[in-house]
């Protein structure tokens, strides 16, 4: 596990509350709807980290769809916590495909469209709340044996993330994030694949136990002093390899573990 890369950097944007600057109706106390122009903060808005990987054919398809109509159907679904974090629970593979027909020759500079939005407020973006919201977005209120499965998921991520908050991280789509962060859709991605190959272990102790078992290999070659004091401050032992080892390496380890039982 002893690869070289960036330091610890990110080219995250800021978090921008964009919809202070919108009129929204208020259709009860948790939820509002509008409209806005997708130029003003939506189109950077971040993901959630729950949500699955980006479908590339279905983007591109999407694209040819709002050319041709020249209008964005639907709504955009947000989640707006408490200290003013704004994440896209419905609606990213539209707003990816606007980022593509804004980078078109054949586009105009000044193209722009309105989008209709709905908020979901919430008391956390990483809370269980949130996860409830996301699965009722798009289930349509009816759970499946999968939608549970991933609600699982998102309550070992929401753990993680309660006790490493400067580790794991949403990110923008498109954007890096550098060690010792995590981008949390990655990590969401990854552990509904382990939940599938281990669906009764218990996942998220198995986790921290492997973070411990990395911290006792101590320090790499390659890890700055400003990344290792940061690592050794907050126990985020990982922090110092590229997310894909971490992956490798914790799926061989869990392995291992479960063979140890069996």
């Amino acid at each position: 596990m002893n690869e070289t890369y960036d330091d610890d950097s990110s080219d995250e944007t800021s978090e921008f509350d964009f919809l202070s600057h919108i009129e929204l109706i208020n259709i009860n106390p948790d939820m509002q709807y509008g409209h806005m122009d997708i130029r003003d903060g939506l189109i950077s808005a971040r993901p959630w980290g729950g949500q699955r990987e980006l479908n590339l054919e279905h983007v591109n398809n999407l694209v040819n769809g709002i050319l041709k109509s020249g209008c964005i159907y639907g709504t955009i679904q947000l989640q707006q916590d408490l200290s003013g974090r704004i994440r896209v629970m419905d609606g990213q593979h539209r707003i990816a495909a606007i980022k593509k027909i804004f980078m078109r020759d054949d586009v105009p500079d000044d193209i722009t469209y309105l989008v209709l939005i709905v908020v979901y407020q919430t008391d956390d973006i990483d809370s269980t709340k949130s996860a409830n919201y996301f699965n009722d977005i798009n289930t349509n209120l009816t759970l499946s044996p999968f939608n549970i499965s991933n609600i699982k998921v998102q309550k070992i991520v929401e753990k993680l993330v309660s006790k490493w908050p400067e580790f794991i991280v949403d990110v923008s789509e498109g954007s890096t994030v550098y060690r010792p962060r995590f981008n949390k859709k990655d990590i969401t991605s990854i552990f509904k694949v382990l939940n599938s190959k281990f669906p009764n272990e218990e996942l998220y102790k198995h986790f921290i136990k492997y973070v411990k078992h990395i911290g006792t290999k101590g320090r790499q070659d390659n890890v700055s002093d400003k990344l290792w004091n940061k690592i050794k401050k907050y126990g985020f032992w990982v922090g110092q390899y590229k997310f894909s080892v971490v992956v490798r390496s914790f799926e061989i380890y869990l392995t291992s573990k479960i063979n140890e039982i069996n």
